[in-house]
């Protein structure tokens, strides 16, 4: 059984705050792959694609859509790393999100999709 206040937040077409912390963090790493120039220099150098990491092909070129190398960690910590816990989220994003381009498409469909199946 759902919430209420789960009930509350589609009817005010809002997110709770953890869905809405998932959500800013894609929003992040969509405006760091198709926006850099909205961001400050600092951002730009945050996250490896992959196709750019590797000079041959990798199971994850043959992906639709911007795939982020992901380093390997050991700890705990590292793994709530941000560009780790980032990387992650990104990648297991289904290509059709990851294609769009316009932010304002892209917020209105992660949004949806957050709001309907986490």
């Amino acid at each position: 059984m759902k919430f209420l206040t789960d009930k509350l937040y589609l009817a005010y077409n809002t997110l709770n705050v953890p869905k809405l912390h998932t959500f800013q963090l894609l929003l992040f790493v969509h405006k760091v792959i198709h926006h850099p120039e909205k961001l400050l220099q600092v951002f730009l150098d945050f996250f490896e694609i992959n196709n750019t990491f590797h000079c041959h092909h990798t199971k994850s070129t043959s992906n639709i859509g911007p795939y982020i190398y992901i380093f390997r960690v050991n700890t705990s910590f590292g793994k709530r790393a941000l560009c780790y816990k980032t990387a992650c989220m990104w990648n297991d994003l289904p290509a059709k999100f990851k294609c769009l381009k316009s932010t304002k498409l892209f917020k209105r469909e992660i949004k949806m999709c957050l709001a309907h199946y986490s």
